[in-house]
C-alpha cells in the first residue's frame, strides 16, 4: 500500500498517478481481506525487537490538529517532492497507510509494558529476518 509501484511494471515512474491508484486497490484489497472493525474502541501494544533491543509502543490515532497546533514536534526536514507525494497518495488512497512513529520521555506511561510478555495470547506475531 505505500509502495505500489512494486505490483506495477517497471517502466512505470514511482510519481506516476497509476502507482497512487494501484494502492488505493491494494488498500481496498487488504481491508476486505484482513480486517476487522474492532466493536469497542480498543488500543494495540507492539512491540518490535532488533539487534537485541526492545521498543514498545501503541498502535494509536493521533488527530492532524495535534500536529498543526504544535503539539506534535518536527523530528525531521523532509523533501518538498515527497511530501507532495504522500500528500497525493493519502488523498487518492484516502488513508494515511504510512506508519509514524510519535516518541515520549520517559515518564513512566509504558513502564508497565515496557519489559514483560503483553499478553498470553498475542493476535500476532511477524518475524522478518535481520540481514
Amino acid at each position: 500500500m505505500i509502495k505500489s509501484e512494486v505490483d506495477l511494471p517497471e517502466d512505470v515512474h514511482e510519481y506516476d498517478a497509476a502507482v497512487y491508484r494501484k494502492a488505493s486497490e491494494n488498500l481496498k484489497r487488504f481491508r476486505e481481506k484482513y480486517l476487522i472493525r474492532d466493536t469497542e474502541p480498543s488500543v494495540y501494544v507492539y512491540r518490535q525487537i532488533m539487534n537485541g533491543r526492545s521498543q514498545t509502543g501503541l498502535i494509536a490515532v493521533q488527530h492532524i490538529d495535534d500536529y498543526l497546533g504544535g503539539k506534535v514536534r518536527i523530528h525531521e526536514l523532509t523533501r518538498e517532492r515527497k511530501e507532495k507525494d504522500r500528500i497525493t497518495h493519502i488523498d487518492t488512497v484516502n488513508a494515511n497507510t504510512g506508519p509514524v512513529f510519535s516518541h515520549i520521555r520517559r515518564t513512566g506511561l509504558l513502564t508497565p509494558w515496557s519489559h514483560r510478555p503483553l499478553f498470553p495470547n498475542p493476535i500476532m506475531i511477524s518475524s522478518v529476518p535481520t540481514a
